[in-house]
Formats: C-alpha cells, sequence, structure tokens
C-alpha cells in the first residue's frame, strides 16, 4: 500500500542521493605509496607501544616478586601467619554474615 506522498518523498530521496554522489566524487583517493606508508607507521607505532607496555608489565612484575621473596625470606612467620589469617579472615567474615542473615529471616 502506497501513500499520496509515497512519491514526492522518492524523488526528494533520489535528488539528495545524487547530491550526495556528486560531493564524493569530487575526493580522490591518496596515491597507493602514501597508504603503504601510513600502513607501516602505524605497524612500527603498534610494535613500540607492545614493547613499552610489555617491559612495564615485566618491571612490575618483578618488583611484586622482589617484594613477595623479600618478607618470605627476612620474615617466614610473618608470611606464612598472613597466608592462614587472611583466608580465615575471609571466610569467618563470610560466615558470621551468612549467620547474620539467616538470624534476619528467621526473625521475620
Amino acid at each position: 500500500m502506497t501513500k499520496p506522498g509515497d512519491a514526492e518523498l522518492l524523488q526528494k530521496l533520489q535528488t539528495e542521493l545524487e547530491r550526495l554522489d556528486e560531493l564524493y566524487d569530487e575526493i580522490s583517493l591518496p596515491p597507493v605509496a602514501d597508504m603503504e606508508r601510513f600502513v607501516a607507521e602505524e605497524l612500527l607505532r603498534r610494535q613500540r607501544r607492545q614493547r613499552r607496555e610489555l617491559l612495564l608489565f615485566i618491571m612490575a612484575a618483578l618488583v611484586l616478586l622482589s617484594i613477595f621473596l623479600a618478607v618470605l625470606g627476612y620474615a617466614p612467620v610473618l608470611f606464612l601467619l598472613l597466608q592462614i589469617a587472611f583466608p580465615a579472615v575471609v571466610l569467618l567474615g563470610l560466615g558470621a554474615l551468612r549467620l547474620a542473615r539467616r538470624r534476619e529471616g528467621a526473625d521475620e
């Protein structure tokens, strides 16, 4: 089913599309050599950025590992205490939270 204004709308659309085609016909494509140079520069930039990010990651990992080994070497008792205490505190906290929720449910 077509409406009375459809033909007019179609004509306006066709006119605007032709005008748009005329605008973009004036744009020329860049030379292939320029595009190849641009792609090569972009690839080189990405490789440098990836190397920099990898270097930062490795440095951060080495710092954390050295801190870990220093704590383990100088205070093994403290290290083991932290390894046992932290999970115990988390588990006890979760258990207390669960009991509190259960009590709230029973009170209602």
